[in-house]
């Protein structure tokens, strides 16, 4: 991956220099170094999906849930590789709208085709609307997760709570935001390893995870699979 990511720096270097001019006059300002956002990629990572959603990926996914996290693993990659490529090709801020305009946009035209700029808008609006649905899934799962816990407090409270507390933090302030990632994810992985470590202890299930195959849960699996990519 890495000699794939300089490749593409080497063989982007001129496009993204003939658009400096024009991306300049559209450039946000830059507050994270690289911690921030290598702990903020973290955070996308292993976050809250990993806990809330996990009971739905073993529901759909049955015996084939081993491979629902392959599957959503492999598309991510495939995402990841895709988004790299263009942000070094055209590394703006409004991403996938002026993508879309640049690559359809013909070798002499000074702006794109109206039809363009409608499928440019077309897809931002899919995008945003697709955020929101995935964000209101973890926060239902957050929900039904908490719930277990009986403590007495309503599922609308807490789904109302998960998605107003991070809306607040992240108002406050990028860089705000970024430190707390930091320390939250901080305490995940130090949990995560902790429970690494404490598992062997425990050898009664050993063994009834094995990687087998259910071939009549191929539909399921693939709800299991889209789950996983949360």
């Amino acid at each position: 991956m890495f000699v794939y990511i300089i490749t593409l720096m080497s063989d982007t270097e001129n496009k993204v220099s003939n658009n400096e001019t024009k991306i300049e006059s559209n450039k946000l300002e830059r507050r994270l170094d690289f911690n921030d956002m290598f702990f903020t990629g973290i955070s996308y990572m292993i976050g809250a999906g990993i806990f809330t959603l996990m009971p739905f990926i073993i529901k759909y996914g049955g015996k084939n849930a081993w491979m629902a996290f392959l599957i959503g693993g492999i598309i991510s990659i495939m995402t990841g590789l895709s988004f790299a490529r263009l942000n070094f090709q055209y590394p703006v801020n409004d991403a996938e709208y002026s993508w879309i305009l640049e690559i359809f946009k013909g070798k002499n035209e000074t702006e794109p085709h109206t039809a363009v700029k409608w499928f440019a808008t077309i897809t931002i609006w899919i995008v945003g609307i697709m955020s929101i649905f995935a964000k209101s899934t973890v926060a239902l799962g957050l929900a039904e997760f908490i719930k277990t816990f009986n403590l007495g407090i309503s599922k609308h409270v807490i789904t109302f709570f998960s998605l107003a507390i991070p809306t607040l933090i992240n108002m406050v302030g990028v860089k705000y935001a970024a430190s707390v990632a930091k320390a939250i994810i901080s305490l995940v992985i130090i949990a995560f390893l902790i429970i690494i470590g404490y598992a062997p202890k425990h050898r009664d299930f050993l063994g009834d995870n094995a990687l087998s195959v259910d071939p009549g849960n191929w539909t399921n699996l693939m709800r299991a699979s889209f789950i996983t990519i949360f």
